[in-house]
């Protein structure tokens, strides 16, 4: 559910962003803030990174788990991270790729199989919306990711799925 999840994301926020810009290439990936030595992962110059920081369960939902021929519905919150992982030299261009994501997720705050047929079929539906940040709070974020701070912009992605019992 996480990598589906997360996969679809970035594959429509990618495909957004490929035909804004008139891209040929990936501008979008899936990406961890940092690779575990503490270096900036190479495949994520110049691109727009998703980075899940956090999992927990929707408290408020969980009581409203349906059970339905076996299964019940789970409901899972996910944190994701849109950094724009842009050289220094390309600043304004990685402002750029950052507002046209936000603006991405404004037009697109919910993922259902309606409008995303490729969506995962234990999938039921995927809610997004910006989560704000205090300025301590995002640099104790970015503290405690090991790394400076970029642009960027944190979700709350909600997940409602199909758990088989």
């Amino acid at each position: 559910m996480l990598h589906t999840s997360l996969s679809l994301l970035t594959r429509s926020l990618n495909e957004f962003l490929m035909q804004r810009f008139k891209l040929n290439e990936s501008c979008a990936i899936l990406s961890a803030v940092l690779n575990s030595d503490g270096s900036m992962p190479e495949q994520a110059e110049n691109k727009v990174a998703l980075s899940l920081v956090r999992v927990e369960e929707d408290k408020n939902l969980r009581s409203q788990a349906v059970q339905a021929e076996g299964s019940r519905i789970g409901h899972t919150k996910l944190y994701v991270l849109v950094s724009a992982y842009f050289n220094p030299l390309n600043y304004g261009e990685g402002l750029k790729f950052l507002e046209q994501s936000i603006l991405f997720f404004e037009q697109n705050p919910v993922f259902t199989p309606a409008n995303a047929p490729d969506l995962d079929p234990g999938i039921l539906q995927i809610r997004v919306s910006r989560y704000s940040l205090s300025l301590g709070d995002t640099s104790a974020l970015w503290a405690g990711l090991g790394a400076k701070y970029m642009p960027s912009v944190l979700y709350e992605v909600q997940v409602e799925y199909v758990k088989n019992l």
